[in-house]
């Protein structure tokens, strides 16, 4: 309990964490209700991918080839499920609450990124682009990640940090 009380802000952060992959996995198969338009095309072409990834040559949507290429390796791991079409972006939202708490504790302040990270993590609108299984979570968290990458980068005057960041950006 003692330790809890001098680290109280890395108690925050746990709590907070576990609430957001809570919120993002808890009956992932029935929210959001129904999978049509972008979602269900995408599931279609990440099927495809699956089965043979020489089909992503065929791809001719906006969305990014990191995104289609983990929930294809998803898809194989879990069979054709909407888990699987869904698990990615649930693990990157989750991965965005805690980038934003990076960043935002790296331009401010310890308090201030977790206020910031308990907002995202129960904001209803990042609840609900984690679940959907589309392209858009990844976007985000990528873009989080590599701001914080490239600032840090250029704080510490460290050409890593910034070459990292460029690769987060490409890949995303």
């Amino acid at each position: 309990m003692n330790f809890l009380l001098k680290n109280k802000s890395i108690f925050l952060l746990a709590i907070i964490i576990f609430f957001a992959i809570l919120l993002r996995f808890y009956k992932i198969y029935e929210y959001p209700i129904c999978v049509d338009g972008d979602a269900a095309s995408m599931a279609m072409k990440v099927k495809e991918i699956a089965k043979d990834f020489s089909a992503y040559k065929n791809v001719t949507h906006d969305w990014t080839s990191l995104h289609f290429f983990l929930i294809a390796f998803y898809i194989k791991i879990f069979k054709d499920s909407l888990f699987a079409l869904r698990l990615f972006s649930s693990l990157e939202g989750i991965l965005e609450v805690f980038f934003i708490y990076l960043m935002v504790k790296e331009f401010f302040s310890k308090e201030l990124a977790l206020v910031s990270m308990a907002l995202l993590a129960f904001n209803p609108l990042h609840l609900h682009n984690s679940r959907t299984g589309l392209g858009v979570i990844n976007m985000t968290s990528s873009s989080c990640l590599s701001i914080f990458l490239l600032f840090k980068g250029i704080k510490r005057k460290n050409l890593w940090l910034i070459f990292f960041s460029g690769v987060v950006c490409a890949i995303a």
